[in-house]
């Protein structure tokens, strides 16, 4: 196993550090002669092992995500499209304009380059070096969220809050719960 516990609550982390790290990780694995198995994760960043994005490597800007905190998601979308017009017009989704996180870190990313760059997703491994197969449940929407919500439940029952609450004393930090 790799890649369990590698970085502390509260410490930044974005899908190029991961990209990074899994992609050396998997080639060492190749090195020993064994077959590397990714378990897990968002669809992106799974993506971004298989796809070469050329993702911009912009680190967090807490003063900014600090101040966008209080913003609606409607204003969010609004200071994107001030910053890069296209970008917002492509990403005119309710998917995209729902998730203030997405909307914070493309905020970041164009001001910082003045733009969100294209991410010219290509593939990363060739089909005559790696045989690649991608497993997935397949489990609908709606039955994924039930089972989410029932897991969160049993998880607040079996002590979660005050594992969290551990956890933030622990690395003194500072999130509302």
């Amino acid at each position: 196993h790799h890649m369990l516990d590698i970085i502390n609550p509260g410490d930044y982390f974005s899908v190029v550090d991961y990209t990074d790290m899994a992609l050396k990780i998997i080639d060492e694995v190749f090195e020993r002669g064994n077959t590397p198995i990714i378990v897990g994760g968002t669809g992106f960043y799974i993506d971004s092992l298989l796809y070469n994005y050329n993702l911009p490597d912009v680190k967090a800007n807490a003063n900014l995500r600090n101040e966008l905190e209080s913003k609606s998601q409607d204003e969010l979308f609004t200071i994107l499209e001030s910053l890069d017009f296209d970008f917002a017009t492509r990403h005119n989704n309710l998917e995209f304009k729902n998730n203030p996180h997405r909307l914070m870190r493309a905020i970041e990313i164009a001001t910082e380059l003045g733009k969100i760059p294209k991410l010219n997703k290509e593939k990363r491994f060739s089909d005559e070096k790696y045989d690649i197969e991608i497993i997935q449940t397949g489990t609908p929407r709606d039955i994924l969220k039930q089972k989410i919500n029932l897991r969160l439940l049993e998880r607040i029952e079996a002590g979660m809050i005050e594992e969290i609450q551990n956890i933030k004393k622990k690395y003194s930090l500072s999130f509302p719960y």
